[in-house]
């Protein structure tokens, strides 16, 4: 009996943790710590989809406009996704 309440407490909190990162698999960096908690997800991603990066340019205006220009890094790297090179949730840092 003790066996089974035990493995039902250890199981829960297994289930809990995962259940957790399907929300939020980590504090977001500093320079997009206003948008922590789970109510702002859909800012950055859309539901059931990865990140394309479209939502990124929202925000990121200054680097909308330099691929519109055709011109600096962005442009020269847009072949490949935002989140190639910059990591959210995995902290401040």
């Amino acid at each position: 009996m003790k066996l089974a309440i035990a493995l039902r407490i250890v199981l829960s909190i297994l289930i809990t943790d995962v259940a957790y990162a399907q929300f939020s698999p980590g504090e977001l960096s500093r320079a997009h710590e206003q948008l922590e908690g789970t109510t702002n997800c859909t800012q950055c991603h859309e539901v059931g989809k990865e990140i394309s990066g479209g939502k990124c340019l929202n925000c990121h205006l200054e680097i909308k406009q330099q691929l519109d220009l055709k011109r600096g890094f962005h442009f020269h790297t847009s072949t490949a996704r935002c989140v190639t090179c910059h990591k959210e949730h995995l902290g401040k840092s």
